[in-house]
C-alpha cells in the first residue's frame, strides 16, 4: 500500500528497482527533499531511493552506500531505513546542467545544519543523511560535466 512519507513525495517513490519490496526511508531524508522541492517550485523525481544488498551489487553500488538500509534480517528483507536518494526534475525538459546545479544548492540549503551528502552529476544529484550517523558531511561532483573555460 502506498502511503505519503512527506508532503510531497510518497513511499513507493524510494522502493528498491528490483522489486523486492525495501522503501523505508529515513524521515529526514524526505524534509530535505520536500524543502528542496518547496524552494524550486517544480516536482521532483527520486531515480534511486532505497537498494537491498542484491539490487545494490547488480547495479554497481558502493559496498558502504547510504542508499542500503543498514540491517537485514536472514532472509534479506529490510529492517532498516535508506538515508540516500538520487533525485532530478520530475520533467525531462528542466535536466539541463544549469537547473542541475540548482538542485544541487536547493539540497544543500534544506539540508542545514544536518551533515548530509551531496554529489552533483550530469543530470541529477545524490543527497545522503549521513550525519544522523554520525558522519561528516561530504561532497563531490566529479561526475558533472565542467564547462571549459
Amino acid at each position: 500500500m502506498t502511503k505519503w512519507v512527506g508532503q510531497y513525495f510518497k513511499d513507493d517513490e524510494f522502493a528498491c528497482q528490483c522489486g523486492c519490496g525495501a522503501k523505508l526511508v529515513h524521515l529526514r531524508l524526505v524534509e530535505i527533499l520536500d524543502s528542496a522541492r518547496k524552494i524550486l517550485r517544480t516536482p521532483l523525481e527520486i531515480t534511486s531511493g532505497v537498494r537491498c544488498l542484491k539490487h545494490n551489487d547488480d547495479v554497481g553500488g558502493k559496498p558502504n552506500s547510504y542508499h542500503k538500509p543498514l540491517a537485514f534480517a536472514v532472509d534479506g528483507s529490510s529492517l532498516d531505513l535508506g538515508f540516500a536518494a538520487d533525485v532530478t526534475f520530475a520533467k525531462a525538459h528542466q535536466r539541463q546542467m544549469i537547473n542541475i546545479a540548482r538542485l544541487y544548492i536547493a539540497l544543500e540549503k534544506a539540508g542545514r545544519p544536518t551533515n548530509i551528502g551531496l554529489g552533483l552529476y550530469k543530470t541529477w544529484v545524490h543527497v545522503d543523511v549521513r550525519g544522523l550517523m554520525q558522519q561528516p558531511s561530504a561532497r563531490w561532483a566529479s561526475g558533472f560535466p565542467w564547462p571549459r573555460l
